[in-house]
């Protein structure tokens, strides 16, 4: 009676364990998903996170669902079309007892097959989301694309998620093939050993239709593996088409896919006729020709006809792509006029001409933050980005070219102490601009705004740097700030101006992060950073109104709107505010090339 007891406790263990890990990864999945919520909400971007979670999810279920289907009707169609008992004797032990298995638990393993393979289907298909809303909400650029006359749209909206499409369906095709096969060689449907060595005239349709399938998705991608020809790089000049492209890859695509069709045919014929000779030997043929015509064919166009003379081959190719450039970026319109150029410079006249033309930029954003850093940088965790920001003022009624960046907080030069780093040293200080076309005499950037406290010709502006491109990298760099009113601040303001000479504290005051200053938001957060001090207060001196903030690169890559794109970039205003610049989420027009920031960082 004993030994009863103590089995039944064992068999109740494992159902347990089980129970609790359901549970607990339950609860570190929602703890992700509504603290991002909390933190998109806390910059006004609640809608755009609801959004595009609910079409993560609806993309998961509905591409998970579409693979496990496919997947597992193909393997119960396999497992029904199995031939009747001892019709064919098993070729092994082994492999009997394998179907034996399979009969006893066939609905289990169907359960568990579709489960696993719609798992991974629905994760992949939830990463495309940026790609499905561009698609759902594309709209016409009414410009036509000279090579393929489609619009520009279709390249910038369509094609990246048509691409993904004919790949998941090829990849469902391939899993279903590979499933049904392995059931049919189960149940003795499919030999490939034995007196009796093939398989039943079901299992041959079956297994003709679905390769005949595949390779008739295969054949629709190489059809639209042309159109990418205009949107990447297929040289090292440009971006678009090329003449080696538009010669000899593009008519290759268009066999491949020909064959591609005569092949699935093949193979449909193969359900009825059952001769396997004739497809394989297409199928074979489709792999020689994508290697002669699709690799080896464009690679002796591109060697022999176009190095030879490559600037009068790609002359046009490279016009395009600089017409197509300059339309995309609204400078098509410009007004060339040709001038006879006159060396009649003299010693100095740079520099005069430089402080008569602020256009004239004399300091680098690229490479001067080692020289503001030397120079401004005031305390050891204090830095400035590697690459700086510019900007215009108005100065004396003139408006002036600056380089600016702000003070932020390093924590590499913070001691390793949790309160440290999470709630005395929240913040930088400070705006650092100087003339971008002025030099002092010895080569150092002439200040407009400099020193701790602020000194310059900026009128007064918000000197606490909450946010920043350096703290903040990762998810894990925040920091807890605010105190209820009469609280003594304890934050690091300044290195000086306190009483008695010391460092000058504050109190966080902004709307900027999230309020976790209830019981469950501290805990939800306590669990995601895996930090179990946010659920202390420190010394009695943090009370509930606590404030949680991530760094302004962080932001950019988490904040994402469905039909706009990402932010680019960050750059400091002299108010309380950063101004992010928006990128596209799609991809460019054909014969567009995109232009990395640091080349238009030109004011």
């Amino acid at each position: 009676m004993s030994s009863l007891r103590v089995g039944r406790r064992r068999s109740a263990i494992l159902p347990t364990l089980v129970i609790v890990a359901i549970l607990i990864v339950a609860f570190a999945i929602f703890t992700s998903v509504w603290t991002d919520r909390l933190w998109h909400g806390s910059f006004g971007y609640a809608s755009v996170f609801s959004k595009m979670l609910l079409t993560r999810i609806a993309l998961f279920l509905s591409f998970g669902l579409i693979m496990a289907t496919c997947v597992v009707a193909n393997a119960a169609i396999a497992y029904r079309l199995r031939p009747r008992l001892g019709a064919q004797a098993p070729s092994s032990p082994l492999l009997e007892r394998y179907r034996e298995m399979l009969e006893s638990r066939f609905v289990w393993v169907l359960v568990a097959t579709g489960v696993v393979v719609g798992l991974f289907a629905g994760g992949a298909a939830s990463g495309h989301v940026l790609q499905y809303l561009a698609w759902r909400n594309a709209q016409p650029f009414n410009i036509t694309d000279p090579r393929f006359g489609l619009d520009v749209g279709f390249f910038v909206f369509s094609y990246p998620w048509w691409r993904f499409v004919l790949s998941f369906a090829f990849v469902v095709l391939v899993f279903s093939t590979i499933v049904a096969a392995i059931v049919h060689y189960t149940m003795g449907g499919l030999r490939f050993s034995g007196p009796r060595r093939g398989g039943s005239r079901a299992t041959q349709a079956h297994l003709s239709i679905l390769v005949g399938l595949a390779v008739l998705v295969k054949g629709l991608s190489y059809w639209f593996d042309q159109y990418a020809l205009a949107i990447e790089r297929s040289n090292r000049l440009f971006t678009g088409i090329s003449y080696t492209a538009d010669k000899a890859t593009v008519t290759a695509k268009m066999i491949l896919a020909i064959i591609a069709a005569i092949c699935a045919l093949l193979f449909f014929a193969n359900a009825i006729l059952r001769r396997w000779m004739v497809p394989t030997i297409g199928l074979i043929l489709l792999l020689l020709t994508a290697i002669v015509v699709g690799l080896v064919y464009p690679g002796a166009v591109q060697y022999f006809s176009v190095r030879p003379n490559e600037p009068d081959k790609e002359r046009s190719y490279i016009r395009a792509n600089i017409e197509a450039t300059r339309a995309a970026y609204g400078v098509d319109k410009v007004e060339i006029t040709d001038y006879s150029a006159k060396t009649t410079a003299t010693a100095g006249q740079l520099r005069a001409d430089a402080e008569a033309l602020p256009g004239i930029r004399l300091i680098d954003p690229n490479v001067v933050s080692p020289t503001f850093e030397q120079l401004q940088q005031v305390r050891g965790y204090y830095a400035f980005p590697k690459i700086l920001d510019v900007d215009r003022y108005t100065i004396s009624g003139r408006e002036t070219d600056a380089v600016v960046a702000v003070r932020e907080m390093d924590l590499s030069g913070v001691e390793d102490h949790w309160n440290n780093r999470k709630t005395v040293y929240t913040h930088g200080y400070g705006l650092v601009a100087a003339y971008g076309n002025r030099r002092q005499p010895g080569g150092e950037p002439e200040w407009i705004a400099k020193d701790i406290p602020p000194t310059g010709l900026i009128e007064e502006h918000e000197p606490c740097i909450y946010f920043g491109e350096l703290q903040g990298q990762r998810p894990d760099q925040y920091s807890i700030v605010g105190a209820p009113s009469g609280t003594p601040p304890i934050e690091l303001d300044a290195p000086g101006g306190g009483e008695g000479g010391n460092p000058k504290t504050y109190t966080y005051a902004g709307k900027g992060g999230v309020n976790i200053g209830s019981i469950w938001n501290r805990l939800l957060y306590a669990a995601k950073f895996a930090d179990v001090n946010i659920l202390h207060r420190s010394g009695g001196e943090l009370e509930l109104m606590l404030k949680l903030r991530y760094g302004v690169t962080f932001a950019r890559r988490r904040i994402t709107h469905p039909r706009v794109g990402g932010l680019t970039r960050a750059i400091p205003l002299r108010t309380r505010y950063w101004l992010a610049t928006v990128g596209s989420s799609g991809c460019a027009g054909p014969s567009m090339s995109i232009l990395p920031w640091s080349s238009r960082n030109g004011g």
